[in-house]
């Protein structure tokens, strides 16, 4: 086993080690290799992560993927995707009902009917789904849920509106928009609970692609630091490695640990806040809800 190929990474406090859990978790969702000439191993209290790994792996859609993987079945993109199910059973609810002549029944039963199409409507139209719409679009990804949930809200017809429901559905599970649309309910759920005010959390990112603002505030500094030979000049260390580092990244983007350090200008910090980041250290704290 060849020590430089590794970063290591102590056990420390409650959140970091459930970043930890969260790169375990998202390794484990890869299939990478476990053992001293593998992708990572434990020795101890410190876990080693191969540097190939990270420079190789597209590690913002890994974080995507591992999210939905975990979190996914808890989303409002799955209660969509269980509303539109039960559509057919109230459909023909309804049908029966008015066939048999049992008005209030009928009335009653047609109303949860609308309920439901009222829900399904409302939450596709979400900011946060049409921003991840508009995305798919940037990419060249057409999705038609847009135009159909339009087509929903105007159909008044029951059999019509229940086969647009359907096309709804086909539209939502497919690969490229499931990922992105279950990913959006997982940022507000889970995500937001712990950290905030970064890459997809950060109020003017909000409406931008989630891969390329993750990477840019975790990713992309990260496989620089891996990158450079250059020996840091800088007075910074990280607060929870204790390594030098050039690309210091304020522990406040984590929920209740610390105010904003670049507003923290007391004479208590002699002007010169320091409760700062590693680009490794940040990007293990970015993991912390998927432990």
């Amino acid at each position: 086993m060849n020590e430089s190929k590794y970063l290591k990474l102590t056990l420390d406090n409650f959140i970091f080690n459930a970043g930890v859990a969260g790169l375990v978790r998202q390794l484990e969702f890869y299939d990478a290799r476990y053992g001293e000439d593998g992708d990572y191993y434990f020795d101890g209290n410190v876990m080693y992560i191969s540097k190939d790994f990270l420079l190789k792996t597209d590690l913002a859609k890994l974080y995507v993927d591992t999210a939905v993987a975990k979190y996914g079945e808890e989303t409002v993109y799955n209660e969509i995707l269980k509303s539109i199910d039960s559509l057919e059973h109230l459909t023909n609810q309804v049908l029966s009902l008015e066939a048999a002549g049992k008005k209030d029944e009928a009335v009653e039963t047609r109303e949860k009917l609308i309920g439901r199409y009222k829900y399904i409507t409302d939450k596709l139209n979400r900011n946060s789904y049409q921003h991840a719409i508009d995305n798919l679009k940037d990419k060249g990804i057409e999705t038609s849920i847009s135009n159909l949930v339009n087509e929903l809200k105007n159909t008044k017809d029951l059999i019509e509106k229940l086969r647009v429901s359907h096309l709804i559905k086909q539209e939502m599970k497919r690969p490229e928009v499931k990922e992105v649309l279950c990913f959006k309910d997982i940022i507000y759920s889970k995500i937001k609970m712990l950290w905030n005010n970064k890459a997809f959390l950060y109020r003017q990112s909000s409406n931008k692609d989630v891969f390329e603002v993750y990477n840019k505030d975790f990713v992309e500094p990260l496989i620089s630091s891996l990158k450079s030979t250059k020996r840091s000049k800088t007075n910074k260390y990280c607060i929870t490695c204790g390594c030098k580092t050039a690309k210091a990244t304020s522990l406040s983007f984590m929920n209740d640990t610390v105010e904003d350090i670049n507003k923290k200008k007391s004479d208590f910090w002699n002007q010169k806040p320091d409760a700062v980041l590693c680009p490794l250290c940040a990007y293990i704290y970015s993991l912390s809800p998927l432990g």
